[in-house]
Order: C-alpha cells, then sequence, then structure tokens
C-alpha cells in the first residue's frame, strides 16, 4: 500500500511539472530579433499557431518536464525547452545550442515589435476601401522610416541609408525576389520611388506594400516592379513588350495633389473606380499608365493604388458571376481562374511627368 502511494505521488509530482511547464510557456511568442519574416508562435493549452510567412499553421503538443513533442506529418518531434527571463529557447534533442530563441509577443503586430526594438516610429498606412490582400511568401523586410528628418532603411533588420544601398547587392545563389515593405505612410512619393529603384537593382521586383486594414490587420497589396537591364555582371531581362505599346492602348491616369484624370478627362474621387472600370471595359487590354505626384505622401498613393487594383478585382468578379456564377473569381477553378484574368489582364506601369505626353500620343 505505502509502495503505491509512494507511486501515486511520484506520478503527481512528474504530472504537476509538466502543467507547470505548459501553464509557463502558454501566450504569444515571436522568433528573437529575426527582421526577414519572423515566426510567431500562439501557444495555448495543448495545441499552437504557427505564424510565419504570412501563412498559419497549427500544431498539438505535449510536454514531458522539460521536453516538448509535437505531432509530424509522419512522426513526432522531440525537442528540448528552456524557459528564462521571458525567453523560449529550443534545442535539438542532442545540441546544446538552441535552433530558436523566441520573447513573449506583447506587441499589437510586427511594425510594433520593430518600432519598440529599433527606436523607430514607423506607422503603416490605413486603406479606405477593403483589401483581399496577397499571401506571399516575401523572404525579404525594408522597413522606412524618417529619424531627424534624414529617411533611414533597415533591410533585414540592418540599419542602411538611402545613398548606402550595397546590402541589396544580391547574387544568383542568394536571390530572393519577393520583398515586403514597412513604409511610414507620410514618407513622399519621390522618395518611395528611390526606395523601389534600388529595389529592381537587387532582383527584387516582386514587393509587397504592408498597409491596415479596417480591422487594424496588415494586409499586402502585391505589385511587380519592371525590371532593368543589370546589375553589376547579372544581366536581367528586357522589359516585357507590353511598356513599349503606345496611342489607343493606353489609359493616362494622373493622381496629383488636388485632381484626378484618366486621359484629361477630370474625375471626382467618389466616381473615380466606376470611371476607370468603364474605361477599362471599353479597351480590356489597355496599359494603365499612371501618374502620381512626387510629393504626395505614401498614404494618398496607397490608397489610389488600391482602388486602381480594386477596379480589376470588381471587373473580375461581375465577369465570374456572368460565366461561371461565382461571386468571387478566386475561387473558380486554376484554369478558369487563368481566363478570367486573361479578360481583365492587370497591366500597370507608373510613369513620371516627362513620359506622359508621350505615352498620350
Amino acid at each position: 500500500m505505502n509502495r503505491l502511494l509512494i507511486i501515486y505521488c511520484q506520478f503527481l509530482i512528474v504530472l504537476s511539472s509538466c502543467q507547470n511547464n505548459a501553464e509557463k510557456i502558454q501566450g504569444n511568442w515571436i522568433e528573437k530579433d529575426n527582421f526577414e519574416n519572423p515566426t510567431i508562435l500562439e501557444i495555448e493549452d495543448f495545441s499552437f499557431k504557427i505564424t510565419s510567412n504570412n501563412r498559419k499553421h497549427e500544431k498539438l503538443y505535449h510536454i514531458q518536464n522539460d521536453t516538448f513533442y509535437v505531432n509530424g506529418i509522419d512522426k513526432i518531434y522531440k525537442s528540448i525547452i528552456k524557459l528564462e527571463d521571458n525567453e523560449l529557447e529550443i534545442y535539438d534533442i542532442d545540441s546544446v545550442t538552441p535552433t530558436h530563441i523566441f520573447e513573449r509577443y506583447i506587441y499589437e503586430n510586427i511594425v510594433d515589435y520593430f518600432n519598440s526594438k529599433k527606436r523607430t516610429s514607423i506607422e503603416l498606412p490605413r486603406i479606405e476601401l477593403s483589401i483581399k490582400g496577397t499571401g506571399y511568401n516575401y523572404q525579404n523586410s525594408l522597413f522606412a522610416d524618417y529619424i531627424n528628418g534624414e529617411l533611414v532603411l533597415h533591410f533585414n533588420g540592418d540599419l542602411h541609408e538611402l545613398n548606402d544601398t550595397s546590402y541589396l547587392s544580391l547574387t544568383k545563389n542568394n536571390w530572393k525576389t519577393k520583398c515586403q515593405l514597412f513604409i511610414d505612410k507620410d514618407i513622399k512619393v519621390n522618395e518611395l520611388n528611390t526606395i523601389k529603384t534600388e529595389l529592381r537593382k537587387a532582383h527584387l521586383n516582386s514587393i509587397g506594400y504592408a498597409t491596415i486594414d479596417s480591422n487594424g490587420i496588415i494586409k499586402n497589396i502585391g505589385t511587380l516592379l519592371p525590371p532593368i537591364d543589370s546589375i553589376s555582371d547579372i544581366p536581367l531581362p528586357p522589359p516585357p513588350p507590353i511598356m513599349a505599346w503606345s496611342g489607343q492602348n493606353n489609359i493616362i491616369i494622373q493622381i496629383k495633389a488636388e485632381s484626378l484624370s484618366i486621359n484629361e478627362d477630370s474625375v471626382k474621387k467618389e466616381s473615380f473606380i466606376e470611371t476607370l472600370k468603364n474605361r477599362i471595359k471599353s479597351n480590356n487590354n489597355a496599359i494603365l499608365r499612371v501618374f502620381f505626384n512626387k510629393q504626395l505622401n505614401y498614404e494618398t498613393y496607397i490608397n489610389h493604388l488600391n482602388e486602381i487594383h480594386t477596379a480589376y478585382f470588381e471587373l473580375r468578379n461581375e465577369y465570374s458571376k456572368a460565366t461561371y456564377n461565382i461571386d468571387e473569381y478566386l475561387e473558380l477553378e486554376y484554369e478558369e481562374i487563368r481566363k478570367v484574368r486573361k479578360q481583365f489582364p492587370m497591366k500597370i506601369h507608373e510613369i513620371n511627368e516627362e513620359e506622359i505626353e508621350k505615352y498620350a500620343l
């Protein structure tokens, strides 16, 4: 009887230890000082959600003493966990060096975390219209803010000035073409254009503008920057042929501080999207040549860019409804999505003031 009592007490001690560890690690954690694309953990009683590369997965776990068991696709993975001073370290079973270090994630979002760590004050632009957003895997990050009146950049967490962009030189061995931009809403279009030029030099043509939607959630507006001829000794492909089209295949949009126009016709802000949709419907293969005044701020820029994207999304959804009786064209099968996009291909080319007359010919 005494032996059974001793065994039972030992079981309670082990169970209590497991429960204490499980309770201690519950909550939200972020991969410490990883500003490229940090992993975020939301740990609950017996499961945790992993957010990485804008994607979220959920897994089950179990703790026995300091061993952390996680269900995988075809086996159970075991790790050692150590919790100290609000830092969670994860080790491989046979390793003395942590594979990951997390810290408590007490921040509203990744920009709030970055501002706290880097002493910046980046405030993302807020989008007036609803936005679906793109969920690409962005392998790089660029944060931009004014500090003491000067524009300062952080690329993957490293500090740089705008005229010191050697960090963007990439080789064929480490090409990672997608970059998420966290840019303060007050930065001017003129400086944004300089940033984009440097990104193009580094082959970072696929970018996502990080914005805040009406629910306070970060969403990305994805776009492709046109390529340039070469960077160092690495040749780049020539610009797509559509960039050379002119005349009747162009829709010229001019966005200035106090005015909007489409093919030189003044347009009110509240009717901009519908007017643009009508122009696109009358020439669905047209290229939108868009001029943004260089003194506009980034928030104004991104909201107008979202309106242009919205015009295309609405046209595609309307076509999907009429053709397939499906309201959202992205819910169609892959081949049908391709047909809808071919019906209304999104061709947007930003131009400068000198090019307006060229493309209006």
